[in-house]
């Protein structure tokens, strides 16, 4: 066990976080729907200090020749 899981063990046997908040103390959480405007779908979200934006475009198109019944999924990051 390194340093640090050493340390976080000691931590909950006390029942204490790294943070400061109580064992049974949730992040603040926010949600904020329809974050971007030109998105089909969107949301930022706010959990502690992590802030996350996700946004889905979608778009209609032809399918490729030898797979006309088919249709694909892109993923960007």
């Amino acid at each position: 066990m390194n340093i640090q899981s050493q340390y976080i063990a000691r931590l909950s046997e006390k029942k204490k976080r790294i943070d400061g908040r109580q064992p049974d103390e949730l992040r603040r959480l926010e949600i904020i729907p329809a974050f971007i405007e030109k998105a089909e779908g969107s949301a930022r979200v706010r959990i502690g200090n992590t802030d996350i934006i996700a946004g889905i475009k979608m778009d209609v198109g032809t399918p490729f020749p030898d797979k006309p019944d088919e249709g694909i999924l892109m993923v960007a990051a």
